[in-house]
């Protein structure tokens, strides 16, 4: 449970003892206990929740006559302290009256501030006209964390302290003279660690997806590091400090997916929600994961609301999949799923794309790469196991044991091999073809005719459970009145979701036919088909997945439609065409993905 600690509510000014009820000593100052917040803490440590705090708002007095230059009105609290020991205290009084020992409750991990790469949540005194010198910037980073580390730690050795960072990773985002200035994730890291010493650094990370209206993340996220390739963090972080290995322990402490139309629905945030989980599930070394929020904020206007149910109190879809998840114990109407299915191993999956090569890894595979085979990995270590990493070469992924990558761009820990065989265990081997420098894994020692073998990484267990289906969108652009169906989340820019039309096979399963978007380039217009020619109107522009030939449990059939008027196709599972004039007729069937009728992975279960 993540709450949040505002240092200004707690010490509006400052006073010295003796303190009044409802307050608090530690160190020569009375501190307020705000009660809800007090008992909040007490209550979720009675019920085995680990408490998350995130520690930030300098009261004014703290940074009276200090450069401040807020984002906007309110924001003052985000303004730094004239002297950091100060905000320490505060954070030493958090770590004393909720260590567990008297009858408080515990706070167990201390986030320290909140964004710190951005101006509008760590205010240094630039921005809006006035250049951010990087190093000052980075100084009171680490002055802040150093101070509340070194408090927390009297208080709780063993709590782990973090530094904030949101989605902006790469090194492209580094903008300190800007009129919002920002600093990149990586920039933040490299400055706290050089700045830390000996202290034991950790990250909290805000994964959210790069557009925030919109449900959408994919592998090929970066420079922004979200849901989609959150591997990335965690691969940095092995390969930029691979002898602190408390950097390597990640925790996402805000983060939140929008159900709001036009950009997005409740069931696209339901699908995108349990995509979030198998990535992060697929990251080992990601040991925590806060959704924000609960409940959407009444009379929000901003057009965000990643609420698990509506300000009303009334459920999405979307809670379904957060309360059920990992629920073993609870058959209908879901099984665990969403990548807990497979714990305590990761899902090791290969994939192949014509343009890209192969790719190997325990996230969601790009779209449009398909998937071959797949093995089962440990997602934690134990002995007579080794980690793999999975690295960027090119467009395509490989594996190796290096947590440098040797050399190339790092896309994160995929989990832990067997080094010897174990019962029914593979030999896993990397292979590659240095005429086109492709790689692939494989259990094959002849490398499935790939020139080269480049050695066994270890031992892993074939998995044989189906790849996921995939989701499909129907997005729309009023302008042209066109439709396209498409498996990106973000509507490939345009700038209406219709919904998340079905699920389908991402693979070549019994009884399935492909499923092939064309583009007819004459009056720009997408149409679906299981004509691999297209029908000879159009150019092939992807392939989607897979439709199943006849009805099986649970599918519904999908029709294409068209309107002569205005050229447009739409797929639609409604015969009536959803008053297109013209049914082009039934392409197939798919799943719809209704939590009533199957999980949402596809695999059907009984009902109750």
């Amino acid at each position: 449970m993540g709450l949040s600690f505002v240092w200004a509510d707690w010490e509006p000014g400052v006073k010295g003892a003796p303190c009044d009820n409802g307050e608090q000593e530690f160190g020569g100052h009375c501190f307020r206990i705000p009660s809800e917040l007090d008992a909040d803490v007490k209550e979720w440590t009675r019920l085995g929740v680990k408490v998350i705090a995130t520690v930030y708002g300098t009261p004014a007095w703290a940074r009276q006559g200090r450069p401040c230059s807020p984002a906007q009105q309110g924001h003052e609290t985000f303004c730094t302290p004239n002297n950091p020991a100060d905000y320490g205290r505060f954070a030493g009084l958090l770590a004393q009256r909720y260590d567990g020992l008297h009858g408080n409750g515990r706070i167990a991990d201390f986030v320290i501030d909140n964004e710190v790469n951005t101006n509008a949540r760590f205010d240094i005194g630039c921005g809006h006209g006035t250049p951010c010198d990087r190093n000052a910037w980075l100084d009171a980073i680490a002055a802040n964390y150093n101070a509340a580390y070194d408090a927390v730690m009297v208080q709780q050795p063993t709590a782990k302290v973090m530094t904030s960072l949101d989605n902006h990773f790469g090194r492209e985002f580094d903008s300190p003279d800007d009129f919002d200035p920002m600093l990149s994730g990586m920039t933040v890291l490299e400055g706290l660690a050089a700045r830390a010493g000996t202290r034991q650094w950790r990250v909290a990370y805000h994964p959210y997806p790069s557009d925030l209206l919109r449900p959408g993340f994919s592998a090929d996220d970066y420079p922004y590091v979200t849901y989609g390739n959150i591997g990335v963090l965690l691969g940095w972080l092995h390969q930029h400090f691979p002898h602190t290995p408390s950097a390597w322990d990640v925790e996402l402490t805000e983060s939140g997916i929008n159900s709001l139309g036009p950009y997005s629905t409740e069931r696209a945030q339901a699908e995108q929600l349990c995509n979030s989980f198998r990535n992060i599930l697929g990251t080992p070394g990601i040991s925590a994961y806060l959704y924000f929020n609960g409940t959407d904020t009444p009379n929000d206007t901003s057009g965000f609301t990643p609420g698990l149910t509506h300000a009303n109190g009334v459920p999405k879809q979307a809670w379904l999949t957060w309360a059920l998840t990992n629920r073993n114990d609870y058959s209908w109407p879901v099984p665990p799923h969403c990548g807990f299915e497979y714990l305590p191993y990761t899902q090791l999956r290969r994939g192949y794309s014509p343009t890209r090569g192969h790719f190997a890894s325990t996230r969601l595979l790009p779209h449009g790469v398909m998937p071959e085979m797949a093995w089962r990995l440990l997602r934690d270590p134990r002995p007579g196991t080794m980690p793999l990493f999975e690295c960027k070469s090119s467009q395509h992924t490989f594996l190796t044991s290096d947590p440098g990558c040797e050399g190339q761009f790092p896309m994160g820990p995929v989990g832990y091999a067997y080094t010897t065989p174990v019962a029914g265990s593979d030999p896993l081997y990397r292979c590659s073809n240095p005429s086109n420098g492709d790689h692939l894994i494989t259990a094959d020692p002849h490398c499935e005719g790939f020139p080269h073998n480049d050695g066994r990484l270890g031992y892993a267990l074939p998995d044989t459970q189906p790849p996921q289906p995939v989701a499909l969108y129907r997005c729309y652009r009023p302008d042209l009145n066109d439709h396209v169906t498409t498996l990106d989340g973000n509507c490939e820019d345009y700038p209406n979701m219709d919904d998340l039309l079905a699920r389908i096979p991402a693979h070549q399963a019994p009884g399935t036919v492909a499923l092939y978007r064309c583009y007819n380039a004459d009056n720009g217009d997408y149409m679906d088909t299981t004509n691999p020619r297209c029908e000879g109107s159009s150019q092939k522009d992807s392939v989607l997945g897979f439709l199943y030939t006849t009805h099986v449990a649970h599918s519904v059939p999908l029709y294409r439609c068209y309107d002569p008027d205005s050229g447009d196709h739409l797929t639609t599972s409604d015969p009536h065409c959803e008053g297109y004039p013209k049914n082009d007729g039934r392409l197939g069937y798919a799943f719809p993905g209704q939590l009533d009728q199957l999980d949402p992975d596809g695999y059907t279960t009984p009902g109750p």
